[in-house]
């Protein structure tokens, strides 16, 4: 007996009880199932529906402002491309000598361009931030002094051409910035102190035509840049100091080694040790020297190779 002949029967007074049936069923997924009463039973009063319907899992890449459905996974790992690391940016102002990045130096990859510089003092400003990749614009035409504002940034690939006019210091300015491979060409016009401004620039290729004529300290101007082929004819008439200027800068070019020279005899305020082994060139460097256009004048001046 099916429950609508059931039903009619009751509603006539007559006709017995159905036997009816409860059954369980999995339904997995892309499959029809049909649910039918087993032998004995007229019918079905509760049908369990126990989905299984796999969920994939793996990994989800995700762009940044786009849009990706994950309905589908159970469980995955998610790489989002394209957006800002919340160690990417800070919020902050300069202040007169205050390391202001050197606290968060391990984790600061790039500075906001908003920073405000307040006072006249730069040094330190980026000092050890080893993970600093670009270098922010800012306004410094009030600074004086930027020593070691970027000492050991050895991420930092570009810096900007920034309002240098009043600035008097530059000592270890680029000191161990192992991965910058040119500067631009700033205003040193008032600089007095060089010292170091590129020791260790390891793959700084050129040095530009600054004015240099009020630096009175080249003291590891160029220490172990390694890469380092070009370097101009500079003004060395303010300076005392050339103790290992040039060390381990094995790739300077003969033309660079005359302009060198062209340099030295400009020196016209230096009484210290004059050979080029004092200031950082070897035997070989210093040999070629000799052959060089230069080097009559730089030995009739007092200089010898020194080796």
């Amino acid at each position: 007996m099916d429950i609508t002949s059931y039903l009619l029967g009751k509603q006539d007074g007559g006709g017995s009880a159905p036997t009816l049936q409860t059954k369980s069923v999995t339904i997995t997924e892309n499959t029809t199932t049909e649910v039918t009463p087993d032998s004995g039973y007229d019918g079905l009063d509760k049908v369990n529906v126990t989905t299984n319907i796999p969920q994939p899992s793996g990994t989800i890449n995700i762009t940044q402002n786009g849009t990706t459905d994950v309905t589908n996974y159970a469980t995955a790992n998610v790489n989002v491309s394209g957006g800002a690391d919340l160690n990417d940016y800070y919020t902050a102002t300069i202040t007169k000598g205050s390391s202001s990045y050197a606290g968060i130096g391990l984790t600061i990859k790039k500075a906001p361009d908003n920073l405000t510089v307040s006072g006249t003092d730069l040094s330190n400003a980026f000092y050890y931030c080893t993970n600093l990749v670009t270098a922010p614009q800012l306004n410094t035409g009030s600074v004086t002094n930027m020593a070691n504002m970027f000492n050991n940034c050895s991420a930092l690939t570009s810096v900007p051409l920034y309002n240098t006019g009043s600035v008097t210091n530059m000592a270890n300015m680029f000191r161990f910035c192992s991965s910058l491979t040119s500067v631009p060409s700033y205003n040193t016009s008032s600089v007095t102190n060089m010292a170091s401004m590129f020791d260790r620039c390891s793959k700084l290729a050129e040095i530009p035509a600054i004015d240099t004529s009020k630096s009175t300290s080249f003291y590891n101007f160029c220490y172990r840049c390694y890469e380092l082929t070009t370097f101009p004819v500079l003004d060395f008439r303010a300076s005392t100091n050339f103790g290992g200027m040039f060390n381990d800068c094995s790739k300077l070019t003969n033309q660079s080694l005359n302009n060198i020279m062209a340099s030295l005899l400009t020196a016209t305020s230096y009484t210290g040790t004059k050979t080029l082994a004092y200031i950082g060139l070897s035997s070989t460097q210093a040999t070629t020297c000799t052959t060089l256009s230069n080097w009559s004048a730089l030995s009739a001046a007092g200089w010898t190779t020194g080796y």
